[in-house]
């Protein structure tokens, strides 16, 4: 599919900065990032915290871009010689522009879109169902985690005439904000994994967090599928909301998919039973996982996959990176889960640990859960205190809020001297360099912006 001027303007409503152009004018490819122009392609110019794409519009055009849609013209640009032929398409706002031209170009296309939500499990959810789905159907789905306002509309673009289906994850950090994303994806199918303390930081609330979610169900109409954690009591609350079909799944509850005989047969792998009969294997530590499964295989049979061909893509899946990994090292067994942390997702991983029979002790390293607002020190001390409780061998935290956790867990009876805190990951590092041992199992666990898995590439250099 090309993209043609007269398209971008009506779109847009931009003004073409131009006389000499011809109506004609198409592009290839549409792209944000000046490192990666290619020739042929209409560079949209968008103001980010860090950068300013409008800073690179010289670079763009050298790489052979055949028009730029920028907010602003650059100063100096217009005095360049080399560039006093270069097509600009001026609008008020870069990142509007891109949502608009993504929704229409979506619009072209009649794929059925999949939109995935939720404070956990997004991302695992949106690859295990694009990874059964590929099985009988086409599918795109988003890249990473390029759920938000610049990602939705830029996987958007990439849908060729031959997808027949899109597995999308819509992210939101305020409300309103997957209101937004689904009006650019138009869903037919709409999955929720859970409702917990994420982002409060911007959300305030958990009600608000549960507001937030509930947007992708009010975005779809009576011909639209509706997927539910029932064990989750903010989304059993929100049946009400929906006005088409809706699916539940769940593990305690009763549910249309229910989990049941779990067990954890190595480091690696999860076995369970679907509803009694179907017998799955997961390669997925967690119980938390066994939702994302569980959400993934009845959206499947929603569009009559058949349970063979689901148990099968269930049990070849490969995990997202830093998302419960599993690796093993000089006989230390590493479970990285550095991606991202917020109260439920390390309560999670932490009942993964403790849930794995091993011969060697269990040694947590967490970072900063951040984003959390003015809970921030409570959550963080919560956890410590269950923590000290649970059965954890070595406590090991890092940040500035980590050192609540720390307080929390020797609150709870933890001795001091299985507990180490430090603002430094070389100090971390050092530590455990000294106390860990063969069959021993780490678990790595803090928000990105800690960056965790740099105490995984110092542990591997020691062993």
């Amino acid at each position: 599919m090309k993209f043609r001027l007269s398209e971008i303007l009506e779109w847009t409503g931009g003004k073409l900065l131009a006389s000499t152009v011809e109506s004609s004018l198409s592009f290839g490819d549409i792209g944000i990032d000046s490192r990666k122009s290619k020739a042929g392609e209409l560079f949209i110019a968008i103001r980010g915290r860090r950068f300013d794409g409008h800073d690179y519009l010289a670079q763009a055009f050298r790489k052979g871009v055949k028009a730029a849609l920028v907010s602003k013209i650059p100063e100096g640009f217009s005095r360049d010689s080399n560039l006093k032929d270069a097509v600009l398409i001026k609008v008020k706002d870069t990142v509007r522009a891109l949502q608009d031209i993504s929704a229409h170009y979506r619009r072209k296309f009649k794929l059925k879109v999949i939109a995935v939500t939720g404070s956990n499990g997004k991302t695992t959810t949106k690859d295990l169902i694009a990874h059964i789905l590929q099985t009988k159907f086409s599918v795109l789905k988003s890249a990473g985690n390029f759920n938000n306002q610049i990602g939705i509309p830029l996987s958007l673009l990439r849908i060729k005439e031959y997808h027949q289906l899109a597995v999308l994850e819509l992210g939101a950090s305020a409300l309103g904000e997957i209101k937004l994303l689904s009006r650019l994806v138009q869903p037919h199918f709409g999955i929720i994994t859970n409702i917990s303390p994420a982002h409060l930081e911007f959300f305030g609330t958990l009600d608000n967090v549960a507001k937030a979610k509930a947007e992708l169900i009010e975005s779809l109409d009576k011909e639209g599928v509706v997927f539910l954690n029932n064990d989750d009591p903010y989304l059993g609350r929100m049946k009400n909301k929906i006005r088409g079909e809706f699916v539940t799944f769940a593990i305690k509850e009763k549910a249309d998919f229910q989990a049941r005989n779990i067990a954890f047969v190595n480091f690696s792998n999860s076995t369970f039973k679907i509803n009694g009969q179907i017998e799955v294997s997961l390669p997925l530590l967690g119980r938390h996982n066994i939702y994302n499964a569980l959400a993934a295989s009845a959206v499947a049979r929603t569009l009559d996959i058949s349970w063979d061909s689901i148990k099968s893509a269930l049990a070849d899946f490969s995990p997202p990176p830093m998302r419960m990994e599993f690796k093993e090292t000089g006989g230390l067994k590493v479970i990285n889960d550095a991606y991202n942390a917020n109260p439920y997702s390390v309560k999670a991983a932490v009942e993964s640990l403790l849930n794995l029979k091993s011969r060697g002790r269990k040694i947590l390293v967490l970072g900063d859960m951040l984003e959390l607002g003015d809970s921030t020190r409570y959550f963080h001390r919560q956890l410590g205190e269950e923590i000290g409780a649970s059965g954890i061998d070595y406590l090991l935290t890092v940040g500035d809020f980590s050192r609540f956790t720390a307080k929390g867990a020797r609150r709870s009876g933890m001795a001091d001297k299985y507990i180490f805190h430090s603002d430094s990951i070389k100090d971390v590092l050092s530590v455990l360099k000294n106390i860990v041992k063969k069959e021993d199992i780490l678990l790595i666990k803090g928000s990105r912006a800690m960056k965790l898995e740099r105490i995984i590439e110092g542990i591997n250099h020691a062993l």
